[in-house]
């Protein structure tokens, strides 16, 4: 359970987070922003007491105190600073955004990834979030887009995994040219929206593309190139074009 160093990490917004989490197996890392827009950022505040942009950041050896591989990481609260610099490439298990407070987080360097060990993303909420870095998936990605969530991949997503989309929300891919694209071994579309919006997806497995229902969208340029897919359910595409 959350350890908080200030009383307004609770209430309301803890309870949503206490009811979407699972149990930890190793430390649940809130967000809350409180110094800088430094995923890394680790601050001595003298008397040998440190703390960070995360709670907790307490109680916990000094060299734990910023969410690694074996940690899920929350973006829940409305903070100083929702635009997150991750410092770098880092890893972590999964990742659950939630509530009103539109995240985006990012890095300095076009090479740069975060990599989810599980491969899981949360979006439940009404905001829209960002990833203005490059993602990575260890593990088939279950990807809940919920309420009117979006979830946006700005850079690109690289996995040999499968990538299922549920919910009711929308999840958009936006970069990419005829050089360099989003490559997924297999996108299954279960609820909402799917939109390609000027993205270029490589989606490498055979029946690359799977979609049970919802609706999924190519515009702007968009591409996707696949050997074949499967419709179980759901809307065609609406721009065709791109389809190759």
């Amino acid at each position: 359970m959350f350890t908080g160093k200030k009383s307004r990490c609770f209430g309301i917004v803890t309870l949503l987070v206490l009811a979407i989490i699972s149990p930890a197996r190793a430390t649940d890392f809130v967000w809350d922003g409180e110094y800088s827009d430094r995923w890394t950022e680790i601050r001595s505040l003298g008397g040998g007491i440190y703390r960070t942009n995360w709670d907790p950041d307490h109680l916990i050896p000094l060299g734990d105190m910023i969410p690694e591989a074996d940690d899920e990481v929350f973006f829940v609260l409305s903070t100083p600073y929702n635009v997150v610099d991750l410092d770098g490439s880092r890893v972590v298990r999964r990742i659950t955004f939630a509530g009103s407070a539109p995240y985006t987080l990012s890095s300095d360097l076009s090479t740069d990834m975060l990599t989810l060990v599980d491969g899981d993303v949360t979006a439940i909420g009404t905001a829209t979030h960002r990833f203005n870095v490059n993602v990575g998936l260890d593990s088939d990605g279950a990807w809940l887009i919920d309420d009117t969530a979006t979830m946006q991949v700005n850079r690109f997503l690289y996995t040999s995994n499968t990538l299922t989309k549920t919910g009711t929300g929308t999840l958009s891919f936006t970069d990419g040219d005829e050089f360099e694209q989003s490559s997924i071994y297999k996108l299954v579309a279960e609820a909402g929206a799917v939109l390609v919006d000027g993205g270029h997806i490589d989606l490498t497995g055979d029946n690359g593309l799977v979609v049970n229902g919802g609706d999924v969208t190519l515009q702007n340029a968009a591409n996707v190139q696949l050997t074949s897919a499967v419709w179980g359910g759901g809307s065609p595409f609406w721009h065709a074009d791109g389809l190759r």
